[in-house]
């Protein structure tokens, strides 16, 4: 699939089939506006790794709940000055699921809910990029609490 105005959309729309066409995305900030366009739209980022020096990047990822439940989804990752994954989306059964932090009870309850587990049974949830960080030998991995 070729990247065109066609592969725009909100990043809140991705899908796993968007993800595996186009690992690598990035805000379409200079194009607001043009089309209906807004703030959260994203497009494919013709790259075969994740560039240095680039800021709020999302890229493909696997999770693993610690129950041993695999979701697909993808990783905010800068690496302007240093490599900072900043938090995970899950594409579970047609749903967005913004991974929150511990503090956020109220967000972390309905994200469990979503997965009908217990907090037990997914964090920390750990996950591998599906494509490289420019300069590293492979996939990163870590994990979310």
């Amino acid at each position: 699939m070729a990247i065109t105005l066609s592969t725009r959309k909100p990043i809140d729309t991705l899908g796993p089939e968007d993800l595996q066409a186009f690992p690598i995305w990035e805000f379409a900030e200079d194009e607001e506006g043009a089309d209906e366009q807004d703030e959260t739209w994203v497009r494919p980022l013709n790259a075969a790794s994740i560039p240095l020096a680039r800021y709020a990047l999302s890229a493909a990822a696997t999770f693993q709940t610690v129950s041993g439940q695999i979701i697909k989804g993808f990783i905010g990752i800068s690496t302007d000055e240093e490599i900072d994954i900043s938090h995970g989306i899950l594409l579970h059964e047609g749903k967005y699921l913004y991974i929150p932090p511990k503090q956020d009870r109220q967000d972390r309850r309905r994200f469990l809910e979503a997965l009908q587990l217990k907090e037990a049974q997914v964090f920390p949830v750990t996950f591998t990029l599906h494509v490289r960080v420019a300069g590293e030998s492979g996939l990163r991995q870590g994990e979310i609490r």
